[in-house]
């Protein structure tokens, strides 16, 4: 058996870059692309962060094109990762699996779509800025300026949430499974604590009901 999945299978990458590297050849092209018919490009690339490589991306352009109309409408959108979940490498530098997704409303209930996955070898500030401004919001095309993110208490995703929406303005950030404010920042906030005006809930609620009590409805 062993033998046959090595004559059909690429073998186990060393690394996430080793997976870039594989997938760039063209007898492994298959894995780098949709199950669709006829079958769009997932597999984007590299991720780079300041010209480190910080992982690999894969969204579906092809379907991004179809959903516009509907993308217009979103004004909630979701980002996470998940930790164990991972593939293994031999190096074991994969340290998450990264989502960004939108919450879709149809028929009074919300349904929560990943567009974008990103493995990555960190949970860095500077890395989620990078996935954010560079590729997420040059990718999906939201009106951002009237989206609400969702995500948990990770404070360099929030940072990077609040400099890729709003940039630098002064704001005040409130946990909504709370009363009081999760954090204030003054006007001239350093660099390394990025201004955000993001409602922060737990992730999983993206996939709950709606919560009547809650005003926003989510």
């Amino acid at each position: 058996m062993r033998r046959i999945r090595k004559q059909v299978f690429p073998p186990t990458p060393r690394n996430l870059l080793h997976l870039h590297q594989l997938l760039q050849l063209e007898e492994n092209q298959e894995f780098s692309l949709t199950f669709q018919t006829p079958p769009n490009l997932f597999y984007q690339g590299p991720l780079m962060a300041n010209g480190v490589f910080a992982g690999l991306l894969f969204y579906n352009t092809a379907y991004l094109e179809e959903i516009v109309e509907e993308l217009t409408n979103v004004t909630v959108a979701g980002c996470d990762g998940t930790f164990k979940t991972t593939p293994k490498t031999t190096d074991n530098d994969c340290y998450q699996l990264f989502t960004f997704q939108v919450v879709y409303k149809m028929w009074c209930v919300n349904y929560s779509f990943p567009l974008v996955y990103a493995l990555l070898t960190g949970k860095t500030e500077e890395i989620y800025r990078e996935l954010l401004f560079r590729y997420i919001r040059n990718t999906v095309p939201l009106q951002y300026e009237n989206v609400t993110i969702i995500t948990d208490y990770e404070r360099a995703l929030i940072n990077a949430i609040g400099c890729y929406q709003y940039g630098d303005h002064s704001h005040l950030a409130r946990d909504c499974s709370s009363s009081g404010p999760l954090a204030t920042h003054s006007s001239s906030p350093t660099p390394s604590s990025y201004i955000f005006d993001v409602t922060i809930v737990v992730t999983e609620r993206l996939l709950g009901p709606a919560d009547q009590s809650d005003p926003s409805g989510y």
